[in-house]
């Protein structure tokens, strides 16, 4: 059920990046899970159990390298499948590197058009756009700490800076990029969302915020935003109606957007 609009005009719309700018990195993690054979979802299960202390979330705050990362984040997949005999043997095979790997390989790829076109109608509304995501920094080269080999090294430095040239011409479309490895905090964490909310100069209540994952949108609405989660199965026509029903007001969509679905 929607929350109806709250008496402050909507000033601000703020989106994510991977699962709604650009796809998400789920089926690339999943195609490596199956390389390994894991079991589905596997990775997630595993930064859920290790939550805000685990490996993933201290590499978006910006408190760990990648190959730091990696060896940490290769021992957590080896200790959480320690209980299950069938999934032992795969998950000492697990390498850091190749997980970051699937998910720098979909972040360098360009923004998905027609939401590209959306911020661009926005702002020529007047609106401010911005950006609230979880990532990590891709400055320092990788050093082939963990198990991936010198080649997967070489690889992610390449896909590092391919995502990093991404992420650049990215922020040229906003007014606020907030990156969670910058400012030390992360989605769902109320602090990222409350640094948003400053840096665009609006209140949480005049914001709204499309993500993929619901413990974020969660999160956001309890810091007193609007939210819409943009799912595989949710068409973008869907998505623009929601919202048009919190801006109250039609958008105006002049650029050719096919009636497509936000896929994966």
């Amino acid at each position: 059920v929607r929350a109806l609009p709250s008496s402050a005009d909507i000033r601000a719309v703020l989106f994510d990046v991977g699962g709604v700018l650009v796809d998400s990195p789920v089926l690339e993690l999943l195609r490596y899970e199956r390389t390994l054979r894991l079991p589905e979802h596997f990775f997630a299960r595993v930064i859920r159990a290790t939550g805000h202390a685990g490996a993933f979330a201290l590499l978006e705050r910006g408190q760990l390298s990648e190959a730091e990362f990696c060896t940490r984040f290769e021992r957590e997949c080896a200790t959480h499948a320690a209980t299950h005999v069938a999934h032992r043997g795969a998950a000492r095979l697990v390498s850091g590197r190749r997980f970051l790997d699937c998910v720098l390989s979909v972040a360098a790829n360009p923004p998905r058009p027609h939401y590209l076109a959306l911020v661009r109608t926005l702002k020529r509304m007047g609106l401010l756009v911005g950006v609230i995501t979880n990532n990590w920094s891709l400055a320092a080269p990788s050093t082939g700490v963990g198990t991936g080999e010198p080649e997967e090294a070489l690889a992610m430095d390449a896909l590092s800076q391919r995502a990093m040239d991404a992420m650049r011409e990215l922020r040229k479309h906003f007014d606020v990029v907030v990156e969670s490895y910058r400012v030390r905090a992360r989605k769902p964490e109320r602090r990222i969302y409350e640094l948003a909310t400053s840096q665009l100069q609006v209140r949480p209540e005049e914001c709204v915020f499309l993500d993929d994952l619901g413990s974020n949108l969660k999160a956001a609405r309890a810091y007193g935003m609007h939210t819409i989660q943009v799912r595989p199965d949710v068409p973008f026509a869907s998505i623009l109606s929601d919202l048009e029903y919190y801006l109250r007001t039609e958008i105006p969509m002049d650029e050719a957007v096919a009636p497509i679905s936000s896929k994966l």
